[in-house]
């Protein structure tokens, strides 16, 4: 309605993509007010409406192998008695650890992989691969467009201004280039992510 009152023409060409497809939007609602990675941020959020959609994930796999690689080696460790103490340490049955590391759960994956290594289980973590361009692009790529789950993805980033300000004074926290790499991300797949609301 607003938008109408500014420019009649923009709204309907909004209104026609909106509503000459029934897929779903991807719509990724990142909140700037948390200091945290811009990437890991951007990962756990797709990540999570995803496995909410009951959308095959399989598309992010290669960026973050930690959660992957701890389920796999307490899974193929060949004393399971001391792989159930552990959990069992921490509060887990192999059901729950299972499907906390599939949802990414920081917090679980912590404590698991502290009292495993506690208890003399030997575990080299592995590095997160790749950059938040290779997110939204593996992303767009999969899942967005003609034959796929989702018409395009909406980047809804609430507080942009203040998240800007807190990475260019904590680059290290933030990402190297982590809003340079965002914008790549986006224009490089501005026909499936072309997108993006900043509030």
């Amino acid at each position: 309605k607003n938008i109408a009152l500014i420019d009649k023409e923009a709204e309907s060409r909004i209104k026609e993509s909106i509503y000459s497809d029934d897929r779903p939007f991807l719509v990724v609602p990142i909140n700037g007010m948390r200091n945290v990675n811009l990437k890991d941020l951007f990962f756990q959020t797709i990540k999570t409406i995803l496995m909410r959609d009951g959308v095959d994930s399989s598309c992010l796999d290669k960026f973050d192998p930690r959660f992957s690689a701890l389920k796999e080696l307490l899974f193929n460790y060949n004393n399971q008695s001391l792989v159930i103490e552990v959990l069992n340490t921490c509060g887990q049955t192999i059901k729950s650890f299972s499907e906390a590391m599939d949802s990414l759960n920081s917090e679980i994956y912590e404590r698991v992989k502290i009292q495993a290594q506690e208890k003399g289980i030997k575990y080299y973590e592995p590095a997160a691969t790749g950059e938040l361009k290779d997110i939204l692009s593996s992303v767009s790529t999969a899942l967005c467009g003609v034959d796929k789950p989702y018409r395009s993805m909406l980047i809804v980033f609430d507080e942009f201004g203040k998240y800007m300000s807190f990475a260019a004074a904590n680059d290290g926290t933030a990402g190297p280039g982590c809003m340079q790499l965002l914008f790549e991300g986006i224009t490089s797949n501005y026909e499936k992510d072309g997108h993006i609301v900043l509030l």
